[in-house]
């Protein structure tokens, strides 16, 4: 857990009065000369930072170390904070720690000193700085002695970012007065240079009337003058911001503050841009192989051998027995043509019991016997399943009913549904992709079949076949797969990572990096989508660079900046 830096500085004092330590102006009485060495040392290391120079920054390391040593004091609340000191400076002073993990320790040395300070009453002055923007937005704090910003976690990239948070010494109150007469002298100033250039109302002079250009802190937008000045909040120098008229809002972003935001860009590409189509599908019975066996005669069911739907039925197995009188009248008149010898006898009375469905293997077995069969069997074709079956022994049974349905399982179908503008790009022939829940990281590959001619009635939906070999019956008519089908590719397609695009619902548009510094909203159009890539058919040129990660921050800026110009320009009409 993370305590704050002036938490933990109230903390150490609150502790140093409870621990029997002589008091603190004891302290300072005792102690002021070997306190204001290891002051002054710190204040040299923080200066080294801001200067960015690691190696003079070491040295006063070690100046400080040395200090802190003479220290004669054996209170247990010191030697705490002195170890806390210690400890630090041993990790900034090693030979092989670079700037940055030295302004990393500087935060746990300054916690421990400040509170050695108040503890101590140290006669000071000492104030305490803050910068909210060090080690990512986390905020750091440090001492100095005077008001000027001078900040040792950014250096020379922002030196002065930071403000004045608190004060010790006894010259305190006199600091205070005089950077309020300071303020008021310098906003006594900035009103009669106002008032000189400008007569308008107040009012006036906040839409922006009074000024063809106005300053903007980079980051904090907030913060607009009218003339060069630096940011009372981080202290950076104000940028420059022109209110033309029409004009797309701009925002400028310091390359610290970039790196801070963790912006990335990518450039816009012109080349091939696959387009695959997405849909969801339902697998269903290879219908071109279903079979329907239907009684041509009337008759009645006699044994069944199957059961229920859903049966598994080999080819050759026997599925039922069939009595009727007119198969066996038909069966006396093909024996008694064969015992004649009357061949063209034989060949219609064959051909009879043909087309009342007996099977080629059966009328084989009542030539070979020589009698007619009383219940005639009936014979699977194929392997497969029972799809339906609609009798049982003893059923009576006539012609046009539908006795038993058997699906082949070593092919299904998945039906493919296919919606919005991907509709006119589905042909046959495509390949197809599909990823069945059942069967994870396994990859189905086969092609569109066919396109149905009608919109499904109830999704309005294009529907795509995709037939797929299923000779194990892996697969299972009615389980959902998710399809992608290689749809035609666009040869001279400008793109730009999906990720950079910002939809609001009503439009659609990127953050263009204009240069270093300098960032600018731009509207735009955008086409197909293909895996992390956009089509974009209007705003943008091949070669331009647009923001992939930070965008929103800069367009929400930016729309803001848009909406002044807006009322500017009202004022104006």
């Amino acid at each position: 857990m993370k305590i704050h830096p002036n938490i933990a500085a109230l903390c150490c004092a609150f502790l140093l009065s409870l621990s029997g330590w002589a008091g603190p102006h004891a302290y300072a009485q005792d102690h002021p000369i070997e306190l204001e060495e290891a002051v002054a040392a710190y204040m040299a290391l923080a200066g080294a930072l801001a200067d960015d120079d690691v190696a003079a920054a070491r040295a006063a390391g070690q100046e400080m170390q040395q200090a802190l040593r003479e220290i004669d004091s054996s209170e247990g609340s010191w030697l705490d904070l002195r170890d806390q000191m210690t400890g630090a400076l041993e990790s900034m002073v090693r030979d092989d720690a670079d700037i940055e993990a030295v302004r990393r320790e500087l935060q746990p040395l300054t916690t421990a000193l400040e509170s050695a300070a108040i503890a101590a009453s140290y006669p000071g002055p000492l104030k305490r700085a803050f910068c909210p923007m060090a080690f990512d937005f986390e905020g750091a704090y440090w001492l100095q002695r005077d008001r000027t910003i001078a900040n040792p976690y950014f250096g020379a990239s922002m030196l002065r970012c930071g403000e004045i948070q608190a004060e010790h010494g006894h010259q305190d109150h006199q600091d205070h007065q005089d950077q309020q007469d300071h303020h008021n002298h310098h906003d006594h100033d900035h009103h009669a240079h106002d008032d000189h250039q400008h007569d308008d109302d107040p009012v006036d002079r906040m839409l922006g009337r009074e000024t063809a250009s106005q300053y903007v802190c980079p980051m904090h937008p907030q913060i607009v003058r009218d003339g060069p000045a630096s940011c009372p909040i981080c202290g950076m120098d104000l940028v420059p911001r022109r209110q033309d008229e029409g004009a797309a809002a701009t925002v400028s972003i310091h390359p610290a503050i970039q790196q801070a935001m963790n912006l990335r860009t990518a450039g816009v590409e012109r080349g091939r841009l696959e387009q695959p189509i997405s849909a969801l599908g339902t697998f269903q019975v290879d219908q071109s192989s279903l079979t329907l066996l239907t009684p041509r005669t009337e008759g009645w069911i006699g044994e069944l051998e199957v059961t229920s739907v859903g049966e598994s039925v080999r080819s050759g197995q026997r599925l039922f027995t069939l009595y009727s009188r007119e198969l066996v009248n038909v069966q006396d008149e093909f024996l008694q043509a064969l015992r004649a010898g009357d061949r063209n006898q034989v060949e219609a009375t064959r051909m009879r019991l043909e087309v009342l469905g007996v099977q080629s293997a059966v009328i084989e077995r009542i030539r070979e016997r020589g009698s007619a069969l009383t219940w005639v069997p009936w014979y699977a074709e194929r392997s497969g399943y029972v799809a339906q079956l609609n009798i049982r022994p003893g059923s009576y049974v006539m012609p046009g009913l539908d006795l038993i349905e058997l699906a082949d399982a070593s092919r299904v179908w998945l039906i493919a549904e296919v919606a919005g503008g991907q509709m006119q790009d589905l042909a046959a022939g495509q390949h197809a992709q599909a990823q069945v829940s059942s069967r994870p990281g396994q990859a189905l590959h086969g092609r569109v079949e066919l396109v149905y001619p009608e919109l499904a009635s109830t999704t309005r939906t294009a529907r795509a076949r995709i037939v797929f070999d299923n000779a194990n019956g892996a697969l299972r008519v009615g389980d959902w797969a998710s399809v992608q089908i290689d749809g035609p590719a666009r040869e001279d397609a400008l793109y730009i990572p999906t990720e950079a695009l910002i939809r609001t619902g009503t439009e659609e548009r990127v953050v263009v990096q204009d240069d270093n510094q300098r960032f600018s909203v731009r509207l735009v159009h955008a086409g197909i989508e293909s895996g992390e890539f956009t089509e974009i058919l209007h705003g943008l040129e091949a070669g331009e660079t647009v923001i992939v990660s930070g965008q929103f921050l800069i367009d929400s800026e930016a729309s803001m900046r848009a909406g002044h110009n807006r009322m500017t320009s009202h004022a104006h009409h």
